[in-house]
């Protein structure tokens, strides 16, 4: 029977951006117990927190682990949790001290209103139209993610199956790629999933 438990992330060790397998330290929420936890997720990041449903396994090599069948990032909800979070470099343009304003500024309501209404935040000292766009294109690819993933997840596709989807495609007529000296390498293989 698959367990959830809650924990902060403290380092990435491994990711496959191809298959999203992953190997990640975390903390455990309850037990502030460090441990490890893999399978094939999404990108996630130092000090996410997390909610991860799978189960222990003892891997003879690796030793104890959680083999998480989903891992999902929790939206922080607290002020503090939402400056954590801003500070971390979650959010491309948005740095400690600039988290700091804008959650005193906004405070709980930040999150909704850098996704409904951005253009409040040029209301603060220090935003201007260049960081504004570098913040909502940042901001808006994140969503863009989470949103996929719970939408693959609520139709029974495993994370492993959802991150391929958040792979690159490849350009349109592009059948080979050219060598740093201008010929061309061998012709690119594309496979059906």
């Amino acid at each position: 029977m698959p367990e959830t438990i809650q924990a902060t992330v403290l380092r990435v060790r491994f990711h496959n951006t191809e298959t999203g397998f992953t190997v990640l330290i975390a903390v455990h929420e309850e037990s502030h117990e460090e441990l490890t936890i893999v399978g094939s997720f999404p990108p996630v990041e130092e000090s996410e927190p997390i909610v991860a449903t799978g189960a222990w396994r003892q891997d003879k090599k690796w030793g104890r682990q959680f083999a998480a069948e989903s891992v999902t990032v929790i939206v922080p909800t607290s002020r503090e949790g939402i400056e954590a979070y801003l500070s971390a470099g979650h959010v491309k343009g948005i740095g400690a001290a600039l988290a700091k304003r804008l959650v005193e500024r906004f405070g709980t309501d930040l999150l909704q209103i850098m996704d409904q209404e951005p253009a409040r935040l040029l209301d603060l000292p220090g935003v201007g139209k260049k960081k504004l766009t570098k913040i909502k294109e940042s901001w808006d690819s994140q969503r863009g993610v989470r949103d996929l993933m719970v939408f693959l997840a609520e139709r029974c596709v495993r994370a492993a199956a959802g991150a391929r989807y958040l792979l690159p495609l490849p350009r349109p007529g592009r059948t080979s790629a050219r060598r740093g000296d201008g010929t061309r390498a061998r012709p690119l293989r594309y496979r059906r999933r």
